[in-house]
């Protein structure tokens, strides 16, 4: 007799793809309030990846500041040309599709020196 085995998802699935379940909305919802409060050893500071996995998707851009986190994003001219035509969730999501590593400095610069609006897309 042959066992069935079951796929299972990987731990390391990007969580950015499965915005639907429950404990993906929950995860994020911590992560933000956790970062709103200004907390020493909040996910934000510890790991940026990891933030920007859990709370991607569900962060709401605005104009704004969409612009100022990507004046930090850093890419050649005609990587960039792209996303300014998009609207800044759009763009958003694209960017977090393949986070890589400038797209987490640039929000470790956004944090640092916009914190304001970082806390006005965070309580979005």
């Amino acid at each position: 007799m042959k066992k069935k085995f079951q796929s299972r998802l990987s731990i390391n699935l990007n969580p950015a793809r499965v915005v639907s379940s429950l404990q993906s909305k929950q995860a994020a919802i911590w992560a933000m309030q956790m970062a709103l409060g200004n907390l020493q050893c909040d996910l934000l500071t510890q790991d940026v990846e990891r933030f920007i996995i859990v709370t991607g998707p569900y962060l709401r851009w605005t104009p704004v500041a969409f612009q100022r986190f990507f004046h930090y994003y850093d890419c050649p001219e005609e990587q960039r040309a792209p996303f300014s035509q998009l609207a800044p969730n759009d763009a958003w999501e694209r960017l977090i599709e393949d986070l890589d590593y400038e797209a987490q400095q640039a929000f470790r610069a956004f944090r640092k020196f916009h914190q304001h609006l970082l806390s006005r897309v965070l309580e979005n």
